[in-house]
């Protein structure tokens, strides 16, 4: 047995390697590309379905007892259902690595969406195949057949014990497939949630990781993602819109500001080019409140053209006039009395 054993794996590499080069060969001659990492993926699992193959000829010709032969039929049966969980975990990840190839190729939203599909349905696959696998190998033991067969007068029950038991659990699961479908978040998508910004970094089945902008990471339920409220920035497009608001003198020229803040954002790299304006939101008894509009491609683009138009407006204010347009308090000297010699 050690003998047709050794045997069987040097003819399985052998032979198997073989006829892995000869696809090669093939699939060299062809244009498309797919073909050749099919091979890669796929070359473990061939090389040991062949060399289960082999074992189960070269058992047959030592005429084993039939008790040693039926032990050995189950445990090449046992290895074959492992070899097919192994092959069908590689075609899934050969499938994944194709979809997000062709979500490369796509724009940044498709590709967001693409990426979080593939993502919650490899993974979904993945435990499918686990769960099944394991399921053919206890099959292939007496006791677990009959325990099976006389749990199946209370199966109702437990299943509805079960269901009662696990119901949050079924929850998040259901709820993780409604994402993967609906898409209200997606990889990549910068949201605010619970009042904390971040960027989704990773969906599974059950939670969201959301990492913060000071590289923190939440961890939130799926269920309480699509139960309740929260800021997509991302969903639609990631262009967007920010403001920024200074407090000025009531002799501001605002229509020589707002001239200066265009020409300054055009030399802005994080300036998308679409919206630049200046307005007066807010007059109060001292100061008037002016508010830059501004906008860029995505959030992290934004902050910084935000910032740099902020610090533009302070030193634009400090330098103009030698600082006459920052807010002053006016002093009215018609209410002083002279008070006179020796007053």
């Amino acid at each position: 047995m050690p003998l047709a054993i050794a045997l069987a794996l040097g003819l399985a590499f052998l032979i198997g390697g073989l006829i892995i080069k000869v696809l090669r060969k093939l699939s060299s001659k062809t244009e498309i590309s797919w073909d050749d990492q099919l091979i890669d993926q796929m070359k473990g699992p061939f090389r040991f379905f062949f060399f289960i193959l082999i074992q189960f000829i070269s058992f047959r010709l030592l005429f084993l007892h039939p008790s040693v032969q039926d032990v050995v039929d189950r445990v090449l049966l046992i290895t074959l259902v492992i070899a097919l969980g192994w092959a069908g975990q590689r075609v899934i990840g050969f499938l994944s690595m194709l979809a997000l190839m062709a979500a490369s190729r796509e724009d940044i939203h498709r590709s967001r969406g693409i990426r979080t599909r593939v993502a919650v349905f490899r993974r979904i696959g993945g435990i499918f195949i686990v769960v099944f696998c394991a399921a053919l190998i206890l099959m292939q033991f007496d006791v677990v057949r009959k325990i099976g067969v006389s749990l199946l007068a209370s199966a109702g029950i437990a299943g509805i014990m079960i269901g009662f038991a696990a119901q949050r659990s079924i929850q998040s699961l259901v709820a993780g497939l409604q994402i993967a479908i609906t898409q209200p978040i997606r990889l990549g998508d910068v949201v605010i949630v619970e009042g904390q910004y971040g960027t989704v970094e990773e969906i599974q089945l059950t939670f969201v990781v959301v990492r913060t902008w000071d590289l923190r990471r939440l961890i939130l339920p799926v269920g309480d993602i699509l139960h309740s409220s929260f800021e997509n920035w991302t969903r639609s497009s990631s262009d967007l819109l920010g403001t920024v608001e200074v407090h000025a003198d009531y002799s501001v020229p605002v229509d020589e500001v707002r001239k200066a803040l265009l020409e300054f954002v055009k030399g802005c790299e994080n300036w998308d080019g679409k919206a630049a304006g200046l307005q007066v939101t807010q007059a109060t008894d001292r100061t008037i409140v002016l508010r830059a509009l501004i906008s860029s491609t995505d959030s992290a683009k934004l902050w910084d053209l935000r910032c740099q138009v902020r610090e533009w407006l302070v030193g634009y204010m400090q330098k103009e006039q030698s600082g006459k347009f920052l807010p002053q308090i006016r002093l009215d000297n018609s209410y002083c009395r002279d008070p006179g010699p020796g007053g």
